[in-house]
């Protein structure tokens, strides 16, 4: 098991944002990821427009997983029409 810091880039509307972090938890549930920290950073304006997107709400977590269950979670997250963007780092511990 490593811990990594993961940020995510949901869409601003505020029913698809509830949505996004639900399905974000669900499958840390399914992957056999365990959520240490987790922080709303709120929403920010993007460099650039994503799925046509100006605005975007950041969230940021602190994980504990398998390396194998990463693959997977982001195939899951690819299609995932919610989320905009996301970003895994592995913590040297």
């Amino acid at each position: 098991m490593y811990t990594y810091e993961a940020t995510f880039i949901l869409q601003p509307a505020s029913e698809l944002f509830e949505k996004g972090a639900a399905i974000l938890k669900k499958e840390f549930d399914t992957n056999g990821i365990k959520i240490l920290k987790e922080e709303n950073k709120g929403e920010l304006d993007l460099s650039y427009p994503i799925k046509k997107n100006r605005r975007g709400k950041y969230l940021f977590f602190e994980l504990e997983a398998p390396p194998q269950s990463l693959v997977s979670l982001e195939k899951a997250l690819k299609i995932k029409t919610e989320i905009l963007k996301f970003m895994f780092i592995r913590k040297n511990t």
